[in-house]
């Protein structure tokens, strides 16, 4: 039921799209196949960059005739740029077709996104839901969410104890196990929302919760603290929700990160192009300094603690890690010559390039770490799980305000500044990463 909504919301916006695109041309007397290809693709291609596709079934209707305007706004703009460039154009004829197309679609938006609400209002479309925390919070948390006029489009499929003991249990709400089942759960039934309802200064058992169903892509949401609403961490969805803060997944909005993927896929392959000639006197250096190889790969976490091959010029002696696995120090003996030369310049990553063009990485995010060394800080400091709601980074807000870490210690007060970057990410706050990036590697402040 719910793909074949999807698939009927996209196929509606795209229809409408292409209808318009035809109407317009034939009332400025300019259609031809080429024409009418190019400005459905530039329509559909913005449509898709705003979301349209993304995630309906939580869309605001508000928010979204506000994106609908912006992207109306940029598409008319474009296709009368497009259209005045071939010959002049009736100004008011166009004005009158893009009110057109403005009303239709938000015709059509409101109208669809009504229907699905109603929809969920019925509980013939339902969301699959876990609710974690002790007996009695996991049943007040249940009367709260029936209080609001979507209760029926949740499906409850119990609620699961952190202490591991079970003082409450009705048909509504089962007892199905204890968080560490989670994971199992969350497989087994398809878990899409997970409400968090213990205390809300219990971060050990927030932080276990968003450790175990950080792979799965799950919605977390927990009720907030009094500092929680003071940092303005609460959003409430609708006026008779309960109030609640959304913990997972971390990410910018959809458009943003659509720009931020076609920013990382241009510049990585740019790079790779323009610096080929300065990658291969590094690579004949890298031979040249020592025996070995000269790309040196690593298994790293990245984006929902997938596991992927990071690159890099050899920059330490291939006996290094001999004794088991070490974080680089100032001044480490088993870096060479040519190695710190790399480290002082940061060109020993550019082999990371690759890894941002295959997706693995981003240009900006937290720096990607071994296994090994996730496992130690996760002990220490299991909000690090965080992190991997977003694609590392070649450079990270952690990596320039604290530098590269040589002892555990020192990686988990870097944490620190990659959560305060995923608070706060956008476009504009990468690009001033970016920037500052270049002017640290021009400085030759690596190390």
């Amino acid at each position: 039921m719910k793909q074949l909504v999807r698939t009927i919301w996209i196929a509606g916006n795209l229809i409408i799209d292409m209808l318009w695109t035809w109407l317009l041309l034939h009332k400025v007397h300019l259609f031809t196949s080429e024409n009418f290809i190019v400005l459905s693709l530039w329509h559909i291609t913005l449509h898709l960059i705003s979301g349209v596709h993304y995630e309906i079934f939580r869309k605001s209707r508000f928010k979204e005739v506000g994106y609908w305007i912006i992207v109306w706004l940029i598409g008319i703009v474009g296709s009368y740029s497009f259209l005045r460039y071939h010959q002049w154009i009736d100004p008011f004829l166009f004005i009158e077709l893009a009110f057109i197309y403005l009303i239709s679609g938000l015709i059509w938006k409101i109208g669809f996104l009504t229907l699905i609400r109603q929809l969920e209002r019925k509980g013939i479309i339902r969301h699959t839901t876990l609710l974690v925390g002790n007996g009695n919070s996991s049943k007040s948390m249940l009367n709260a969410l029936k209080n609001w006029g979507l209760w029926k489009s949740y499906k409850p499929i119990g609620w699961v104890s952190v202490n591991g003991i079970k003082n409450y249990n009705n048909e509504d709400l089962p007892w199905v196990g204890t968080l560490d089942d989670l994971p199992e759960l969350i497989k087994k039934h398809s878990i899409e929302e997970i409400y968090i309802s213990t205390e809300p200064n219990d971060y050990r058992t927030v932080s276990r919760v968003i450790q175990m169903a950080a792979p799965y892509k799950v919605i977390i949401r927990a009720r907030p603290d009094e500092f929680d609403i003071l940092k303005g961490a609460v959003r409430v969805f609708h006026p008779l929700q309960e109030p609640l803060i959304f913990l997972f997944p971390i990410q910018m909005p959809y458009w943003q990160q659509v720009i931020k993927r076609f920013i990382d896929v241009t510049i990585s392959f740019l790079g790779l192009v323009a610096l080929a000639p300065l990658m291969a006197f590094i690579a004949l250096m890298v031979k040249l300094s020592s025996p070995g190889p000269v790309i040196y790969k690593q298994i790293r976490l990245g984006k929902y603690g997938k596991p992927f091959y990071l690159y890099k010029f050899r920059s330490m002696y291939v006996d290094a890690e001999k004794d088991g696995p070490q974080l680089a120090k100032e001044e480490d003996p088993r870096v060479t010559p040519w190695g710190r030369v790399m480290r002082k310049w940061r060109i020993d990553e550019l082999p990371q390039l690759w890894n941002v063009l295959k997706g693995d990485m981003s240009l900006v995010g937290p720096r990607p770490e071994r296994p090994y060394f996730v496992e130690k800080i996760l002990k220490k400091a299991p909000h690090y799980i965080l992190l991997f709601s977003v694609k590392p980074g070649i450079t990270s807000m952690g990596v320039l305000r604290f530098g590269y870490a040589s002892t555990l210690e020192e990686l988990v007060k870097r944490l620190r500044y990659d959560l305060i970057y995923l608070e706060n990410m956008s476009l504009w706050l990468d690009l001033k990463l970016l920037l500052y990036t270049l002017y640290v590697v021009f400085k030759g402040k690596g190390k």
